[in-house]
Formats: structure tokens, sequence, C-alpha cells
């Protein structure tokens, strides 16, 4: 895990007048909403279901969140939400079979106001910077306040999850869009 303070250089290279713990607070905003956008820290957990009994996803429920499953799959096949598993609000999978070893792919997000976020966002620094310096720059009653510079590195935090994204597709195809075949019945 990653600290925010490694952060701070990024955030203080345009803004001078925050106190760290303002900065490290939006940078920790800033880097759940990119987890959250990008998909970007991606988890991989092989386990065994039962029919009808729950699984939790393993991950670090200190200080991750789980905030999307994007595939599961068995050795021969997608299996799908709704048909051979059911998806609990506190992203407990529930299987309608026992189809055998299962492999789920989800992504995760840091918790808000942690001061570790996950290693993969070292890669992206200045993005991570500009999601908090948009909030910083938004703040009204402070020195440091000017809502066209927000505006401009909220441009910059955007592009710079776009990127992330895409960057993860690459590496990794599986999306969470499903577009399912659709029989049509012809006369």
């Amino acid at each position: 895990m990653a600290e925010l303070s490694d952060f701070l250089p990024y955030v203080r290279r345009h803004i001078s007048g925050p106190l760290n713990i303002m900065m490290t607070d939006a940078l920790s905003m800033a880097a759940v909403a990119f987890c959250r956008q990008s998909l970007l820290c991606r988890r991989e957990a092989v386990v065994v279901p039962v029919a009808g009994k729950e699984i939790v996803l393993p991950y670090d429920k200190d200080d991750e969140a789980c905030v999307h499953i994007i595939r599961i799959s068995d050795d021969n096949h997608e299996l799908f939400v709704g048909r051979d598993v059911d998806i609990s609000p506190g992203r407990s999978l529930r299987f309608v079979s026992s189809p055998g070893e299962v492999r789920v792919l989800y992504a995760v997000a840091p918790k808000a106001g942690r001061s570790q976020i996950p290693d993969e966002l070292l890669a992206w620094p200045e993005e991570i910077a500009a999601g908090a310096l948009e909030r910083l720059f938004m703040q009204t009653g402070v020195s440091w306040s000017d809502p066209s510079r927000a505006q401009y590195f909220a441009v910059l935090f955007s592009e710079g999850i776009r990127r992330a994204y895409r960057d993860t597709l690459a590496t990794s195809p599986y999306s969470s869009y499903r577009n399912p075949v659709r029989r049509q019945r012809f006369y």
C-alpha cells in the first residue's frame, strides 16, 4: 500500500495555501473517485461455492471496498448475475448451483479517510493530484479559491480517469459492459 504523503509534492507544485491535512484529505477523496470510475485496482479471487450459501469476496475490509464485480467465470464459461449468481448489497455472492472452482474479477477502491491507497495508483500521481487540486481550488472563502483553475484540473482528472480505464482494458480486456445475444424470430 502506498502512502498519500507520496502524492503531496505533486499537489504542492500547483497550490500553496492549504495545510497538509487538507491536501491529504483531498488526495484521499480523489483516489477513491479515481478507483471507482477507472476500475484500475482489480483483484481476482478463486472460490469454490456451494449452492445457496453466501461467499464474501476476499479483500482488505479495513482499507479497501469492493466497488464493482467485473466478471465471474468457471472453467468453461462465464456466469451471469440473476441467472447463475446473485449479488447482495455487501458484495457477497450466492450461487444457484455449485459450478466448482470459480474465478471472480472485481475492482476495489480505498476507503475515504485512509492514509494508505493501493500501489496501482503510484503510476498515476499527476492525475490523482489533479483530482485533489480540483477539490482544493473549489473551496470557498479561502485565499486559494479559484474556480477557473478548478475547472482546468477537473478536465485533467477526467482525462486521467479515461486513460487509466483504457489502459486497464488493454491489459485486462474484461469490462463490465455486457450485451447479451438476443434471439430474434423472423417470419
